[in-house]
């Protein structure tokens, strides 16, 4: 990993400190980006003296002056989510309430208006929390109402039945291949 160099320009009484970023793909350009958190990281060639790089920056510094007030705006970026029982996830397009077992071994399941997860042994940290909801099937729960659209196969009773007499009992589907092109 390259190590990160800094510098800084001033610009109408604004100080823009930057960090500088060389990269030997980079042939000619410069990118300069600022992100949520106000930092400004500028991407530049290996050869590209650091008095250009300052030139470019305050040539591009209304720019980034207006991407730094834009980012103050919007205040701190929300605090990470933490899956602990009762905390209203998204899923599907519908709010589930969340309920964590600590000690569960299953798979995640739909209940009543909850989503039961499963979380292993002793975890108390929500890295610990989501990290079983990944691990443990919470994008496809059972019970689901809508599990075909989760790519799962529909109960038998629900698929539709096929109108050819060879196709074999009622609860199959026919298949066909598809011609190759």
């Amino acid at each position: 990993m390259n190590a990160l160099e800094s510098s800084a320009v001033t610009w109408g009484g604004l100080r823009l400190p930057y960090a500088i970023r060389r990269s030997p793909r980079r042939k000619k350009t410069v990118a300069v980006t600022v992100d949520p958190g106000g930092s400004v990281l500028v991407v530049a060639p290996v050869s590209l003296a650091s008095a250009r790089l300052d030139e470019i920056v305050t040539r591009k510094a209304p720019w980034i002056a207006q991407r730094l007030r834009r980012a103050e705006s919007h205040g701190p970026p929300p605090a990470p989510r933490e899956f602990v029982s009762g905390e209203s996830v998204l899923y599907l397009g519908r709010h589930y309430r969340l309920k964590v077992h600590p000690d569960d071994t299953g798979a995640a399941r739909l209940r009543g208006g909850w989503l039961h997860v499963p979380a292993p042994a002793g975890a108390r940290q929500a890295t610990h929390v989501r990290a079983a909801l990944v691990g443990s099937g919470a994008t496809r729960p059972s019970g689901c109402p809508n599990r075909s659209r989760l790519g799962g196969r529909r109960p038998a009773s629900r698929r539709p039945a096929s109108s050819s007499p060879t196709s074999g009992s009622a609860g199959e589907a026919a298949t066909t291949a598809a011609p190759s092109a």
